[in-house]
């Protein structure tokens, strides 16, 4: 499939009438190198649920930080824990997990983590010093622990998992990795970004889940048809049918540079998606990070029976 340059792109998009930050809501990015297991109605429903119970925790945790600060969901995905550490340098915030006997992670800015536990020792924080990440001492550690437990353990309850905090990793020998889980250990995680507007401003909260059912209220992406476990990692083609046109010969030898050739598709029209030459569905045109995408709109997988 010929390749369409950056500005061709942007021609399409200008044709199309829609501002960039329009076409990019289009699409979500997905990499396909690392098959996504739970389904996108699943994943909001998930959002939801644990939404709901930030206000109690937000709630619980406003004696022992002197005040009320909110959580909320920033934004939820599933992801490859292989790697996920290795750029990583101390002092770092990376609170180890045990999630029903699987590895996981609370990982946090150290900045905010510092001034969040000055906050429980010390009071209200003096909006002009300046706080700067540490070491914590055994003693802080400890009450940083409680709080997260009290953070954790109401989000892991909501989604059926017993969570509890192992350890609070600062250096890279303290902290454990997926290595740690053995060779066979699952790689997959959901990653669920909590925004915590704390003291010293907002910080991320970034959660690695393993163990997240697709059974019960939410159901893994289903397909049509169970493929054979052998055969899961058997590559596809797929195609996207920009349009297309019958020309006579001669018009064909005389092509030359600059000649535009309609493709007999409608501006902002559907685009057929085929997978080895059978169309399985329609798309509408999309962008993200500078490079073209579709958004599937009709799904029809019969084709691929």
């Amino acid at each position: 499939m010929t390749e369409i340059s950056e500005d061709e792109a942007q021609a399409l998009r200008d044709v199309a009438g829609a501002e960039e930050n329009q076409v990019k809501r289009l699409v979500l990015e997905r990499n396909f190198s690392q098959p996504r297991r739970l389904s996108a109605d699943r994943l909001q429903r998930i959002s939801q649920t644990v939404g709901a119970s930030l206000q109690d925790i937000s709630t619980k945790l406003a004696a022992p930080l002197r005040s009320f600060f909110k959580f909320h969901v920033g934004s939820i995905s599933e992801v490859n824990a292989n790697g996920l550490f290795q750029d990583t340098k101390s002092p770092f915030m990376v609170i180890c997990l045990d999630i029903n006997g699987t590895l996981g992670w609370l990982v946090w800015d150290e900045t905010a983590a510092t001034a969040t536990l000055e906050q429980i020792l010390s009071g209200e924080l003096d909006p002009e010093e300046e706080i700067k990440p540490r070491v914590l001492s055994p003693a802080e550690t400890r009450v940083l622990e409680q709080l997260l437990t009290d953070v954790v353990q109401p989000v892991g309850q909501c989604l059926g998992l017993n969570v509890k905090i192992v350890s609070v990793a600062q250096e890279e020998e303290e902290l454990t990795t997926l290595r740690d889980a053995g060779p066979d250990a699952d790689a997959r995680r959901l990653m669920l970004h909590l925004v915590f507007e704390g003291p010293g401003g907002d910080s991320d909260l970034r959660l690695y889940l393993p163990n997240i059912d697709e059974d019960g209220d939410g159901t893994e992406a289903t397909l049509t048809q169970r493929v054979p476990e052998h055969l899961d990692t058997v590559h596809m083609e797929m195609r996207a049918l920009l349009g297309k046109v019958e020309i006579p010969l001669r018009d064909l030898l005389a092509m030359e540079v600059g000649d535009v050739i309609p493709l007999g598709t409608e501006v902002g029209g559907k685009v057929n998606f085929l997978v080895e030459d059978r169309p399985v569905a329609l798309c509408d045109w999309g962008q993200v990070g500078g490079a073209l995408t579709l958004k599937i709109t009709e799904l029809n997988t019969e084709n691929l029976q």
